[in-house]
């Protein structure tokens, strides 16, 4: 998959160091409550290979196309906020890459390629209140805030906005 700037493709395990780089950003670890060692990483592509065989969704890495640095990661993920299965959009940015606009080009991509599909009329995000960065990604493309949850995540309760996006 192709954005103007960024190339998102399937993570591998050759991915680690730059998964755990990004992972390990202070706002990552600051919104999940806790840093990601390496069996966490080693996890979490793991999980996000088999995701994408089973569903054709999850987080892939975003490379710079120019220079094949990676930036983050963003994907389309099977969701349930307590009112049924939903697509989510998540992304996710290497500290020294905020404020440069990566988030809401993947967010917007990958929006529209989940509208291609004619059985998805609406994308979701869940976002940490505290993650004002994330939350203005998704104001800024007109996603609106529905309502809020509680995820449950390593025994912990974490508030969560809701925010959908409908096809138009």
């Amino acid at each position: 998959m192709e954005t103007g700037r960024l190339l998102l493709r399937g993570l591998t395990d050759d991915d680690f160091e730059a998964v755990k780089h990004i992972m390990n950003s202070p706002h990552v670890t600051d919104v999940w409550g806790h840093s990601f060692g390496d069996d966490d990483v080693r996890g979490w592509i793991t999980r996000n290979r088999q995701a994408h065989i089973k569903d054709g969704f999850g987080y892939m890495l975003a490379c710079d196309k120019q220079t094949g640095e990676p930036v983050g990661q963003a994907g389309l993920l099977h969701e349930d906020f307590g009112f049924g299965p939903v697509v989510g959009i998540g992304y996710i940015l290497a500290f020294e890459k905020e404020g440069r606009g990566y988030a809401s080009e993947m967010a917007r991509y990958l929006a529209g390629y989940a509208f291609e599909k004619p059985d998805i009329d609406a994308v979701y995000c869940d976002i940490r209140p505290e993650n004002t960065g994330s939350v203005a990604v998704a104001r800024r493309l007109g996603i609106e805030e529905i309502g809020a949850f509680t995820k449950i995540y390593r025994e912990i309760p974490m508030e969560h906005l809701i925010f959908r996006l409908k096809k138009q």
